[in-house]
């Protein structure tokens, strides 16, 4: 449960954490490590033993790999693959306990443009493979136009686990002005 103390305390503990990184950034000449920023929360909420309501999953990646941390009210401090907290933490943690692989590695996506010319104007094919979580949105920017009607094919799965997807897209040749 978190009632107005506790978002009010987490606020400022995260406010004064982001002050500090930035002072130690300053001081250092490069950006602070993860486990600096666990350090001083773990510090600052053992010193006030509880009476501070944050309790924080932080997460990040330095210049030793990826990290996430879980901060109690009481600065005891958890590293651990994966995170949840709060009112929905339960269901979450089932899709993580589910989904979850050690070394997983970030997906870059491939995006391939097609178009040729038609009699009434052009039209372009937009394919995106290789992407996680299902969901994507592609977007057309013509000349600062955004508001294109395009069609949109179906999210397939690949082999991989990935996804792909197809948008199309027809454009009207515009008259010349003479």
């Amino acid at each position: 449960c978190c009632g107005a103390g506790t978002a009010a305390d987490t606020e400022k503990t995260t406010d004064m954490l982001s002050s500090n990184l930035q002072l130690q950034s300053l001081s250092l000449g490069r950006n602070p490590r993860l486990i600096m920023a666990c350090r001083i929360l773990q510090d600052m909420l053992f010193r006030y033993r509880g009476q501070i309501s944050a309790m924080l999953v932080l997460g990040g990646v330095d210049c030793t790999g990826p990290h996430i941390f879980t901060v109690s009210p009481f600065g005891s401090v958890l590293k651990l693959p994966f995170a949840t907290m709060g009112s929905g933490d339960l269901p979450a943690l089932s899709v993580f306990e589910d989904r979850f692989k050690p070394n997983m590695s970030v997906i870059n996506p491939e995006v391939f443009l097609t178009h040729k010319r038609t009699d009434s104007g052009m039209e372009a094919t937009c394919y995106v493979t290789g992407f996680f979580p299902r969901d994507i949105e592609v977007i057309w920017h013509n000349g600062g136009d955004d508001d294109l009607d395009f069609e949109s094919g179906e999210v397939l799965p690949n082999e991989d686990g990935t996804y792909q997807a197809k948008k199309d897209i027809k454009t009207e040749r515009k008259a010349r002005r003479t």
